[in-house]
């Protein structure tokens, strides 16, 4: 932020133009980090044509979730920018779970990236999310890859395309940005409560380190493992790019190329092998294909009522069930 101006990188800028003329899809909450997102697209930009505001009310807080529709949806017209409001079935329901929200809120997001014919999903993410998130998925078992997942363009598997612009903001640079702009935005109650972990983390996990070790800033030290691991990854994720090419042939892995790998990359190699054919490979039978891979052993396991993963001890194949007839 310099003179009260919130910029995209140079890079970043490129990326979003070179996207036309597709639609962009910005998530917008009403709260301040996406405020300053679409502030950022509709002044800092020559993208303000191609942007499309997306708003999932939740209905969690009744009228006050009711009035952060109206103020998007307000906000939008007032600024000739398309809008389409999303809703959550069912009655007010304070105490849902939060994974359960964000799933219901990126089912509609996805819903109308697909009517809309775009891939591109901008989100207000930022330096303080990368923090948390962090931290959570470390509490939740994950790999780099997953500590590292909020990435500024994260292209996914299903072939979406997440754009985070803000993950170098802190969220007290974007509120002054907003102050000093005279930019409104609403403020969710829920966001003080504890009932979420993210919110846990935010208000009781993170000052307590601050607390414990006031010498060393979590962030910063945080933030600088976080560039390290994602340095690791992106050299894991060539390495097992160039291994998976040299072993896949006709929709099958050669064993015999991957015998000297280490975990670290035949774990991606599955993944990619999955992903190839079509599928997701979950983390339990990633472990347990894996414990049978290094048995020596030919193998058959039922990854969906119509598929089988089978070794005969020189390939890994994916084969398809026959299903009975019915009579």
């Amino acid at each position: 932020m310099k003179d009260g101006v919130i910029q995209l990188t140079s890079e970043l800028l490129c990326f979003l133009e070179s996207t036309a003329p597709a639609k962009l899809c910005v998530a917008c909450s009403g709260g301040s980090d996406s405020m300053a997102l679409l502030s950022l697209m509709l002044e800092g930009t020559s993208l303000r044509h191609r942007l499309i505001v997306l708003h999932f009310n939740h209905g969690t807080r009744g009228d006050a979730s009711d009035g952060d529709a109206d103020f998007v949806q307000n906000l939008s017209n007032d600024a000739q920018i398309p809008v389409v409001i999303g809703r959550r079935g069912g009655i007010v329901a304070p105490h849902l779970n939060e994974d359960f929200l964000r799933r219901c809120r990126f089912q509609f997001f996805h819903r109308e990236m697909a009517r809309l014919s775009t891939p591109y999903l901008l989100t207000a993410h930022n330096r303080d999310d990368v923090v948390e998130t962090f931290l959570m998925r470390l509490a939740r078992g994950v790999s780099v890859d997953g500590l590292v997942a909020l990435r500024p363009v994260e292209h996914r598997t299903d072939g979406r395309i997440y754009v985070r612009p803000l993950l170098s903001f802190s969220k007290d640079t974007l509120r002054d940005y907003l102050l000093e702009r005279n930019i409104p935005w609403r403020e969710d109650a829920s966001n003080a409560s504890e009932l979420h972990l993210r919110n846990r983390v935010r208000h009781r996990l993170i000052p307590l380190w601050k607390t414990l070790e006031p010498q060393r800033p979590l962030e910063s030290c945080l933030l600088r493992t976080r560039n390290l691991l994602t340095e690791d990854a992106e050299a894991l994720g060539q390495l097992s790019q160039r291994c998976f090419q040299a072993a896949f042939h006709e929709n099958r892995l050669a064993l015999e190329l991957l015998r000297d790998q280490p975990l670290a990359i035949l774990r991606r190699v599955f993944h990619l092998f999955f992903l190839e054919n079509g599928y997701t490979l979950e983390r339990a039978l990633a472990d347990h294909l894996l414990n049978l891979y290094q048995s020596n052993r030919p193998f058959k396991v039922s990854v969906t009522p119509d598929l089988t993963c089978v070794s005969n001890g020189l390939e890994i194949f994916l084969h398809a069930n026959c299903k009975s007839p019915t009579r």
